[in-house]
């Protein structure tokens, strides 16, 4: 359900720990699926929840038999340190880069 401010519950599975629960808003989203025919792919998502901390949410899925779809997900008091809980920020991945687009510059500053 969502709420006047844009907010909405969000719960954000996670293998081997307690799922995270709180009342949030998407600020990101991102994908490794380059087509509907891929058979394995990972999906990212940016939250802010509403004290104003920052989760991101990573879902991996398969569709290989024997295989299991995998869920991880990182909390932090800032965008730069929730992503360098998720991401290599030295060396940014394509989907780094597309799930921070418009939210942090990754770019290097040049005077």
């Amino acid at each position: 359900m969502e709420k006047e401010d844009g907010m909405k519950e969000i719960r954000v599975r996670r293998d081997g720990l307690r799922d995270l629960s709180f009342l949030g808003k998407e600020l990101s989203w991102a994908s490794t699926q380059e087509d509907n025919r891929d058979s394995r792919w990972e999906e990212y998502h940016l939250y802010q929840t509403k004290g104003g901390k920052y989760v991101i949410a990573r879902e991996y899925y398969t569709l290989w038999q024997g295989e299991t779809n995998h869920y991880e997900g990182w909390i932090g008091e800032t965008l730069r340190q929730v992503f360098q809980k998720a991401f290599d920020l030295k060396n940014p991945s394509r989907i780094a880069k597309e799930l921070a687009d418009g939210i942090i510059d990754l770019s290097e500053r040049i005077e």
